[in-house]
């Protein structure tokens, strides 16, 4: 992951990064019931560096979009998922995944 994304870790502290790696796990678990969240950080680990306000927009977006129930969260493609995501936050999608 550092050789990914070296300043993820390079601007904050350890602690600091820990919390935001947190907060970003939490929310996606909260946001997305039934998602293999698990695979969707190993298909894209990038997303838990992304920021806290546009990844609630991409969650937001996303939601607007396809509304949907755990079961079909749960089927989903979890690099799909995390690039959906990505795609509707503040940022866009990603240049490289």
């Amino acid at each position: 992951m550092v050789e990914l994304l070296p300043e993820g870790f390079l601007q904050q502290s350890q602690q600091s990064m820990v919390k935001h790696v947190a907060a970003i796990n939490d929310a996606l678990r909260g946001s997305l019931p039934g998602a293999n969240i698990d695979m969707m950080v190993q298909e894209d680990p990038t997303i838990l560096f992304e920021d806290k306000q546009s990844l609630s927009t991409g969650l937001r977006g996303l939601h607007d979009l396809w509304d949907v129930d755990e079961v079909a969260l749960g089927n989903s493609n979890p690099w799909e998922l995390a690039l959906a995501i990505r795609a509707m936050s503040e940022k866009g999608p990603p240049n490289t995944v």
